[in-house]
């Protein structure tokens, strides 16, 4: 190479090097979040136009002028000084923290924020990097960031190629190598560069953190040596990169060890280097740490499967794997138990809810200790636990059920100075897979456990479907018939019960939900809890919900009271229900803004699907909804967004006890809190006494109900009377 040659290299990287600037420059203005970055005295000295575009601010109206917190509403101004700014200096960041930004035409943007902060050597802050996303799109923009990353990740494999043609360049081209290698250093995913033999020739800090490995020290050894991932999946690895291109690259997974305990699940791309020639030089290896995400899906899974409050295995996911049983082949005998405990109630009423939920946990404990890895045990609901003996045969299930009956029998719950002797009764079936559905199975094990307990409590009962005593106690018992009866007789009653509203902008509000009640023939009340469980385990609950709405609709007109229907899962997944609710408004001439459908937490997220397409339609109307039971699970803050309702019904188990427990006043405010961000309205149940409907108050939620507010009256001393 002559002399003369050199300046036309030089310009050539030089050109390469300010496109690449540009196009950084360019994706940070340009980016789908706000970034904005501050200076040691606060003050806003860089700023993107996505920001600039959904705040409505001038860039000449922002930098040198303004702080960060200037922009927050006063409620989020404290929330920052008070909790964020301490917490920003303890740790140097802070993740996703909902705050309410004011734009400059004084709208409220909700957003929620990234902050990262740089401290010279005294611990005072150089520079605080803060991203700035809007939460209401914020599915939009994990799309684009998803896209974004993509796009980074294929500049860090060209940043990489470039920064090898420079290395080998003279030494005139060393500061644009730094302002390269500064650049590939911020990217987040770790990144690993190679020779075409497979040798490390870079590392990034990411990387290093990944691998617990420096650069100067692992420089030149083996892909295998440096990143633990084996010799045959690194030269897989590296073969992915030197096929051709078919649409993004190769991502495997792979598990390795922190360098300070524990693992982490990673995926691993690969592509490949090529010189200006296009002569083959390497690849990059980019290595994204996904153990978060993961874990927070297992989390997630296991929510949705287990039971809150004892950890078993909940009922929906017990149903599943039983109609899974049911459906298969035989192939050996199976066994299904039904379990009720004999003195839950007496520890309920004598000790409260508290004691109640202890005695669960600890009696869900001692009997998995006398189960088998490949057996299933659930709690179905209040006291009552299913349980799924695999390749038992009648002996050996009847010895299971007998061992589990004396297990609990042994233990006695202590409360307090109180001791409770405790029984359980069971009953116990043969699954029939092909000749049995899983209604029929659930049906024969609850009846046999019910005569159980008839016959004495505290023991076993072994059924099948063709039992004489279950047939003559579904002969006495016949909910099904009893509850046809009573829709055919008009003998379904309505009671209300006020939501109370907190602040002074809904304090005068009408808003009551709607309870229902039966008749027996003499015209005594039958509480819902007695006909309910049977009406939805059969199937009636569409009818039965079909009547209040009809009931409700036909004197709704004449009202200005808002009424809260609940609506089953049944409901929920009647194809047919829409037409008939779209019907019975037209018929009625009834005000949809007036009306009010109640889906608990438990239904929506089962049947998600079907309730968001139902809560989509029917809010066209102007019907609006509400999420019951909020909080019960807390996997519903996963499914939250995809609902669009406009109330939020807390759970009353934190409310009731939240003056007592800070945890529960804790869950109250955060749930309040997110739904308020959602820009929905709050309704605390279980309100008892003054005391708790004053924390309400201090707490910000918007409305009220329990005895504390008004016991449940009938319709015609609520607002109107029901006609029967």
């Amino acid at each position: 190479m002559t002399s003369g040659d050199e300046p036309s290299q030089a310009g050539h990287c030089q050109l390469h090097s300010t496109l690449l600037e540009e196009s950084v420059e360019e994706i940070y203005e340009h980016a789908s979040c706000g970034y904005l970055s501050t200076g040691p005295d606060g003050r806003i000295i860089k700023v993107n136009q996505t920001f600039l575009d959904s705040t409505g601010y001038a860039r000449s109206e922002i930098l040198g002028k303004k702080r960060f917190e200037d922009f927050l509403t006063p409620a989020a101004r404290i929330f920052f000084q008070s909790q964020s700014w301490p917490l920003l200096h303890l740790q140097g960041r802070i993740d996703e923290v909902a705050y309410q930004i004011i734009t400059r035409s004084g709208e409220r943007l909700p957003t929620l924020v990234n902050i990262r902060q740089k401290n010279d050597e005294q611990g005072r802050a150089l520079v605080r990097r803060i991203t700035v996303f809007n939460a209401a799109d914020r599915w939009r923009y994990e799309q684009e960031l998803l896209k974004a990353r993509q796009a980074s990740e294929q500049s860090s494999r060209q940043l990489e190629a470039l920064n090898q043609q420079l290395m080998d360049s003279n030494a005139a081209l060393h500061a644009q190598q730094e302002r390269l290698r500064v650049i590939l250093n911020s990217v987040a995913d770790g990144v690993i560069a190679t020779d075409v033999a497979g040798h490390v020739t870079y590392l990034n800090p990411v990387a290093e953190a990944i691998t617990g490995k420096r650069r100067r020290e692992v420089k030149g050894r083996l892909l295998a040596e440096v990143l633990p991932i084996g010799e045959a999946q690194a030269a897989a690895l590296l073969a992915s990169a030197t096929r051709p291109a078919q649409g993004q690259p190769d991502h495997s997974m792979a598990k390795l060890y922190r360098p300070a305990g524990g693992t982490a699940h990673v995926t691993l791309s690969a592509q490949s280097m090529h010189d200006a020639a296009g002569e083959l030089v390497g690849a990059v290896i980019a290595i994204r740490d996904v153990t978060e995400a993961q874990e927070m899906q297992a989390r997630l899974h296991f929510q949705a499967t287990h039971d809150a409050l004892t950890g078993l295995t909940n009922r929906s996911e017990f149903e599943r794997r039983l109609a899974t049983l049911l459906s298969a082949p035989a192939k050996g005998c199976d066994m299904l138990l039904y379990l009720d405990l004999d003195q839950f109630k007496i520890v309920n009423d004598t000790c409260g809810h508290a004691a109640g939920d202890e005695l669960l946990r600890q009696v869900a404990t001692i009997m998995l200790g006398d189960l088998r890895d490949n057996d299933t045990l659930a709690r179905l609901g209040g006291d009552e636990f299913g349980l799924i003996l695999r390749r038992a045969t009648p002996e050996q299930g009847l010895t299971v059920a007998q061992r589990l009956r004396e297990t609990v029998s042994d233990f006695h719950f202590v409360w307090s100075d109180k001791v409770f002797p405790i029984g359980v009764s069971i009953g116990a079936v043969l699954l029939a897979p092909g000749r049995m559905s899983i209604t029929d199975a659930l049906r024969v094990a609850d009846a046999a456990c019910y005569i159980a307990k008839e016959r004495g409590r505290n023991r076993v009962h072994l059924s099948s479907a063709d039992d004489q005593a279950i047939r003559q106690r579904e002969g006495e018992m016949n909910w099904v018939g009893r509850i046809h009866e009573a829709l055919r007789e008009q003998r379904f009653v309505l009671y209300t019960q006020r939501l109370q509203g907190l602040g002074p902008d809904n304090a005068a509000d009408q808003h009551h939900e709607v309870l229902v009640r039966m008749l027996d023939r003499h015209g005594g009340l039958i509480a819902p809890a007695a006909f309910i469980p049977a009406a939805e385990r059969y199937g009636l609950m569409p009818q039965i919900d079909r009547w209040i709405i009809g009931t409700v609709l036909a004197h709704a007109a004449a009202n200005a009271t808002t009424y809260a229907i609940n609506l089953s899962g049944a409901t929920v997944c009647d194809e047919t229900f829409l037409a008939f609710v779209q019907q019975s408004f037209r018929e009625h001439g009834a005000d949809p803004g007036r009306i009010c459908f109640e889906i608990t937490e438990t239904a929506a997220i089962a049947n998600l699907r079907q309730a968001t397409t139902l809560i989509r339609e029917l809010k066209v109307m102007g019907c609006r909804f509400s999420l019951d039971d909020f909080g019960s699970g807390m996997s519903s803050f996963a499914y939250l967004k995809h609902l669009p309702v406009d109330y939020l019904k807390i759970d009353g188990g934190f409310v009731k006890d939240m003056l007592d427990d800070p945890v529960d006043r804790a869950m109250v405010e955060s749930i309040n809190h997110i739904g308020h961000v959602m820009k929905l309205r709050t309704v605390a149940e279980f309100v008892e006494n003054d005391a708790v409907l004053n924390a309400l108050r201090e707490i910000g939620v918007d409305y009220a109900q329990g005895y504390g507010v008004q016991k449940p009256v009938p319709m015609g001393t609520g607002g109107w009377q029901a006609v029967a």
